[in-house]
């Protein structure tokens, strides 16, 4: 059966990548709909993979933005490559964060609103994850913002740094060696690597699980991109890979980089066991889905390694307990 080059569909415009990202934001965006109205349980891929539909769409995100990054690589300096990653992340970044600061003080504190934008936490928050710096990284909790007690506030933003780090290993190995297929490869397998070693060894390095999955993803897109030419596209072919991906899934979860429901370590004190938690994320989410439309990552937000993977919940008191996982560095 006949098919097309890959290199020679991503020539023009007519190649459905928006619609792949519109798609993959929006089983983020339903992933949480169903955590905010209670009916977690009957999410239709948690349902059937116990994994939610929100991981999907993030994973997908970072095969685009593999693909895409990479593509921007080619025949650009350094500085000129770095300068454009800045502007995909940054000017929609610090709207989100600024605004939903702005709108937290101003209609849901539980302090006065002076005192809630002028507090250490507040300053501290927004400063962040202004700048998403290595060692900084996004900070994902905002006390006083809907309660007292809660602090959690805009759990989407956990991705950024890792995707950042993705960019930054994308350009320090164009430097050192060049973007050729065996070394892209090579990133890939590294990612499987971590992944089944954390899995097996039930390894409690959580945000370690995250960067293998992650590499994984972003380098098999750009693997695929530095394979262009010889990467034929059949439609029998892609649904049989398809349906393999789903079948693996559901019978091994090797892949399903998630924590359990009832995991009282690692990241899942970012969950809290209420609806409120998911309800003011959407912001997030809406933030993220303007990048999908027009930037070339994922950065639609699922959950942090298993804590939000379809509405999972975490104990109420693990926040209070690990409070450096509020925290997300690179």
């Amino acid at each position: 059966m006949a098919g097309v080059r890959l290199s020679a569909v991503i020539a023009g415009r007519d190649n459905n990548l928006n619609l792949m990202r519109f798609l993959a934001a929006a089983l983020v965006m339903v992933n949480h709909a169903f955590g905010i109205t209670g009916h977690t349980a009957t999410e239709p891929f948690y349902r059937v993979f116990e994994l939610g539909g929100g991981d999907i769409g993030v994973d997908v995100f970072f095969v685009l933005s593999g693909f895409l990054v990479t593509r921007s690589w080619e025949g650009k300096p350094l500085p000129a490559f770095l300068w454009a990653r800045c502007m995909r992340i940054y000017p929609g970044l610090w709207v989100s964060v600024l605004v939903t600061v702005i709108l937290a003080g101003a209609c849901f504190a539980t302090v006065p609103r002076l005192e809630f934008w002028s507090s250490r936490s507040t300053l501290t928050y927004v400063g962040h994850n202004l700048l998403m710096l290595p060692h900084l990284g996004a900070r994902l909790d905002l006390p006083h913002a809907f309660t007292a007690a809660g602090s959690e506030f805009n759990v989407s933003l956990w991705t950024l740094p890792l995707e950042i780090q993705m960019y930054l290993t994308l350009a320090l190995l164009g430097v050192l060696l060049g973007i050729r297929a065996r070394y892209l490869a090579a990133l890939t397998l590294l990612g499987v690597g971590i992944v089944l070693v954390s899995k097996l060894t039930h390894s409690s390095h959580d945000m370690l699980l995250a960067r293998g999955r992650f590499l994984y993803f972003f380098f098999a897109g750009s693997l695929a991109y530095a394979l262009r030419g010889r990467i034929i596209l059949r439609s029998r072919t892609a649904a049989t890979l398809l349906a393999l991906v789903f079948a693996t899934i559901a019978v091994t979860g090797v892949f399903a980089v998630r924590q359990g429901a009832d995991s009282d370590r690692g990241l899942d004190a970012w969950a809290r066991d209420d609806s409120s938690a998911e309800l003011r994320n959407l912001a997030g989410d809406c933030a993220h889905l303007r990048r999908g439309l027009v930037a070339p990552a994922r950065a639609a937000r699922a959950a942090p390694p298993r804590a939000r993977v379809a509405g999972a919940r975490a104990h109420p008191g693990a926040a209070a307990r690990s409070p450096a996982l509020a925290q997300v560095s690179l």
